[in-house]
């Protein structure tokens, strides 16, 4: 008979043969309770004589260790969101980093536990959060939000509080893309007209092979439909929910549907579904990089028009804000001020 199992019958035997010198059987829970205590005080025991304090105590400090270390993992998740970084636009704490650094907070929500969330507003998204306390608080409660246009950017200058950069949410996703296709990331795919998710995610696996559609849902339902949509989501397991329904609804139907959401990360992406489709064409790099978008979208699109007077009005409260000294840097001020006079040196 081999060693282990030698070792095995030589534990197990003497217990049972330990438990007929127990107390008689009582029906009351306490006994049971004492009985049970009694039968492992007898393991540990045999346990000792067979294996030796050493291994025993190796095994206890195993344990401490593993579990330390997942103490240790979530202090270290809580520091980097008291480290994060945001400029106070408007009221609205927009993140201060570069596109590098988006997709890198990306990779660590997909790692982490739970369920995340990115949104990027933009200039008008900005003005409707000062109409609608509601959209307000559920920007305010986000993991990351990233300044999506030229007019956001300028902003944070005129507030001397500068931004890096604009992050975009259709650059952002389609880098996201680039840096976990290999990764075999999963995508659903929620939002915009009929037929155009679908058209949407043709593309993606065309132009990023490893990249997973999980699925793919128009934008278009009831409240009756909802919970079946959530549980077409779930049932996908994706690691990224792109919802495309526009602003001011994705964000709230992300908000009051995120407890029932089983993803790593979601993201409201407006029109990027649109555009990643072909439907309708990006913005022309030189447009883009000299922050003209906006002239872009109301040449292709007048009806957007009355949406377009929220611009200049952004930026008048803008200047009140500089004026009235408010919107100042929420989280890492010394570093960026120390930033600034090394440029002015």
């Amino acid at each position: 008979m081999p060693a282990f199992i030698q070792t095995g019958h030589s534990l197990i035997f003497p217990c049972f043969a330990c438990m007929k010198h127990l107390p008689p059987r009582q029906v009351n829970h306490r006994t049971t309770r004492r009985r049970s205590q009694q039968v492992w005080e007898i393991l540990l025991l045999l346990l000792t004589k067979k294996l030796g304090y050493n291994i025993i105590i190796l095994s206890l400090l195993t344990i401490v260790n593993v579990k330390s270390t997942a103490v240790n993992a979530r202090v270290a998740a809580r520091r980097c969101l008291e480290m994060r970084k945001t400029v106070d636009i408007l009221g609205i704490p927009v993140d201060a980093v570069t596109m590098k650094e988006a997709v890198k907070i990306v990779g660590r929500f997909i790692s982490e536990g739970g369920t995340h969330v990115i949104y990027t507003p933009n200039a008008e998204i900005i003005m409707q959060a000062q109409r609608d306390p509601e959209l307000k608080e559920i920007l305010k409660k986000a993991d990351m939000l990233t300044a999506d246009g030229a007019g956001v950017v300028l902003a944070s200058r005129i507030l001397r509080t500068e931004l890096p950069e604009k992050v975009s949410g259709i650059d952002l996703v389609q880098e996201i893309f680039r840096a976990y296709a290999k990764k075999g990331l999963r995508c659903f795919l929620f939002g915009a007209k009929p037929g155009v998710a679908e058209e949407a995610a043709v593309n993606i696996i065309k132009d990023h092979p490893g990249i997973v559609i999980a699925g793919c849902r128009n934008g278009y339902f009831s409240d009756e439909e909802n919970d079946g949509i959530i549980a077409e989501i779930n049932r996908s397991s994706p690691d990224i929910l792109l919802v495309a329904l526009g602003a001011p609804k994705q964000e709230k139907w992300i908000y009051g549907n995120l407890d029932k959401l089983d993803v790593k990360l979601c993201i409201g992406v407006g029109g990027t579904l649109d555009v990643l489709s072909g439907r309708v064409p990006k913005t022309p790099e030189f447009l883009r990089r000299n922050g003209l978008e906006w002239l872009y979208r109301l040449c292709r699109e007048p009806r957007r028009a009355k949406r377009m007077l929220d611009l200049p009005r952004f930026m008048l409260r803008v200047f009140r804000t500089r004026l009235t000294g408010r919107g100042k840097l929420t989280a890492g001020r010394k570093a960026v001020v120390r930033r600034r006079r090394n440029r002015s040196k």
